[in-house]
């Protein structure tokens, strides 16, 4: 059986509380939003990749994620600042600093092409719109903000109507930057948001 899958770094424990803080802020501030942050089935965290995989692939990707994690050291995330991206998307953007864009870039080379093509798999985009780049992506990967369109971030809600940008002025200032220590995968839920984890690799452990 075919699922889509989320390979994220999952926040610590103190940015994930923050984040629940600022999600519910946001909820309960501005309105409107389709989910909050929570501890089960939106679970904070920065994607690095969403991909279809057959489920009896698991324990061999799961593997191969371990071999991924040995190579990184636990590093530092930092954050950049709120973006709302479309009118919708509310999220922090964090800096593409070299071990996170080696980090993703491994993913992609590694874990990618285990990828499955199905229609539900796929990003829904109107490919007209899109530049050769985001095209190109697409066809590779499923995704189009991958590889040198890779922004990092962590989605702390997805509003139902669009919004102005103006509202990021009144988001609480929060610390959002951490240490990557593992890298996880999830069972992928509405809105790119993660349940029902999957493995967890610690980074720099090596495998015996």
């Amino acid at each position: 059986m075919v699922k889509n899958y989320n390979i994220v770094i999952d926040a610590s424990d103190e940015v994930s509380l923050v984040a629940r803080e600022v999600s519910r802020f946001a909820l309960e501030e501005i309105g409107g939003a389709f989910f909050e942050l929570d501890e089960s089935v939106h679970i904070p965290h920065l994607t690095l990749l969403h991909i279809a995989l057959e489920e009896s692939a698991l324990p061999r990707v799961a593997l191969m994620l371990e071999s991924i994690a040995e190579n990184f050291e636990p590093f530092l995330l930092r954050q950049d600042k709120y973006r709302l991206v479309d009118n919708r998307w509310l999220d922090m953007s964090y800096e593409l600093d070299e071990p996170l864009m080696k980090l993703h870039q491994a993913v992609l080379a590694i874990i990618a092409p285990l990828r499955v093509r199905t229609p539900e798999g796929e990003q829904k985009e109107d490919w007209s719109d899109l530049s050769p780049e985001r095209q190109e992506n697409l066809e590779l990967y499923g995704s189009a903000e991958v590889a040198r369109l890779y922004r990092p971030h962590l989605t702390l809600t997805r509003f139902k109507e669009p919004r102005e940008e103006a509202l990021l002025e009144g988001l609480p200032a929060r610390e959002f930057s951490f240490v990557a220590r593992s890298l996880d995968i999830y069972e992928l839920g509405e809105h790119g948001t993660c349940k029902n984890i999957v493995a967890t690799c610690a980074l720099g452990e090596k495998l015996l």
